[in-house]
Formats: C-alpha cells, structure tokens, sequence
C-alpha cells in the first residue's frame, strides 16, 4: 500500500540500510563513552530488525515471519540493554566516570 503510493523500492531500503548500519558501526568503533556505544548498537539492532520486516513484505507481503524475527529480536535487545545500562549506573558509582580506557598493569 505504501510502496504504491510513494514507489519505494527495495534498493531505496537497502541504501538506507547501509548508511544506518555504517552509522551504527562507525559510532561502536569510534566513540569511548559506554552510553554512545550503547546508543549505536541500539541503531545497529534496529537495523537488522528492519532489515528482516522489508525482506519479508517483499518476498511474501502476507506473511509475517519477518515481523516476528523483528519483534523477537527487539525484545531480547530490550533485555539486554536494561542489564547493560545497570552495569553502566555501577560502573559510574564506583568509578565516577563512564570512558572506556585502556589502564596498563605496571
């Protein structure tokens, strides 16, 4: 129904996909704070879930396999992320600092 009204096709997706995931995976290598990692894989996740919901409206648009792997895979992420911010508030308390550093043992 959309793809007829604005005629989106599945290479506009892919390109789009691309640009998020180098976005995703650029913000993971290059940032050394803990929350914008979190925040990039967040968006790497995302992707991929999206990624599975076009594939499957493309290849059977009345099935809904696809939007089932995104759900699933979104509310193991959910979990995930809730665990990841806890260890990140104990981190801040007993380091009081949230950059990732590469401390040598003398």
């Amino acid at each position: 129904m959309i793809n007829n009204l604005f005629n989106i096709s599945l290479n506009h997706y892919i390109i789009l996909f691309f640009i998020l995931l180098f976005i995703g995976t650029s913000g993971m290598l290059l940032n050394k704070n803990v929350v914008n990692k979190l925040i990039s894989a967040i968006i790497f996740i995302n992707v991929i879930s999206a990624n599975f919901v076009v594939f499957a409206n493309y290849v059977d648009g009345i099935n809904l396999d696809g939007m089932v792997f995104a759900i699933i895979i979104l509310l193991l992420f959910i979990l995930n992320v809730i665990l990841a911010l806890s260890l990140i508030l104990w981190i801040y308390k007993r380091k009081n600092t949230l950059h990732v550093k590469n401390e040598e043992k003398n």
